[in-house]
Formats: C-alpha cells, structure tokens, sequence
C-alpha cells in the first residue's frame, strides 16, 4: 500500500458557523457537506461528502422540475434544492439529481459534490 494514503475521504470534521443539525447541508468553502452529527456552535463534528441525500426542495412552482443527471443548486436562505432555473446564479452547486422530481415534490435525491 502507498505510504501516503491517510483516509478514505467520504467524510470530514467542520467547524460550525451555527448551531447544526444531524442531516443539515452545510456549504465548505466549494463543497456540499451533510452533517452526521448535531454540532454546535463553534465546535467541530463530522460531515459526510459523498453519497445520495434526501434534502428539501424547492416545490409548487412551476418550472421546478429536477431531472436526473442535471446539477442542483443549493439556496441557502430557504435552505431547499433547486435547478437554479430563473434564481440566483451564484446559488452553489451541490451535485447532481439522483433521479427526477416533479414540480410539485418537497425533497428529492442528490447525489453530492458531483459534477461540480
């Protein structure tokens, strides 16, 4: 084995801003991370980078259909998934749809920190 493998780096320890609930998306300077934790304020607890979260989304209006394969952006204000389409194009993007969701839907799967 290599001598300088360290880890598997699926997930991290982050700092919160806030006070962070197990499940919240939480943006790290350019990548998505879900906290696996409850972390509090100023203190550190693990994130995952990788892998299918369900997350809320944006829903109920029209053009909010997300398709699978296509990037989604995170709006952090309402704290919802979007395509971005018709919002803020300095949303981030988080990944990618794991499959898609109709208009109507108020969580979908994201696939995170893919095809950013």
């Amino acid at each position: 084995m290599a001598t300088n493998y360290r880890y598997e780096g699926k997930t991290m320890e982050i700092t919160a801003g806030s006070d962070l609930n197990s499940g919240d998306l939480v943006i790290v300077e350019d990548i998505a991370a879900v906290c696996l934790v409850d972390i509090a304020n100023t203190t550190t607890g693990a994130a995952a980078i990788e892998g299918v979260w369900e997350l809320d989304k944006e829903a109920d209006t029209s053009g909010k259909e997300l398709d699978q394969g296509k990037k989604v952006y995170w709006d952090a204000t309402e704290g919802e998934v979007n395509n971005a389409a018709g919002s803020d194009p300095a949303l981030p993007c988080i990944g990618i749809a794991f499959e898609d969701a109709d208009t109507g839907a108020t969580t979908c799967l994201v696939k995170i920190n893919v095809g950013i």
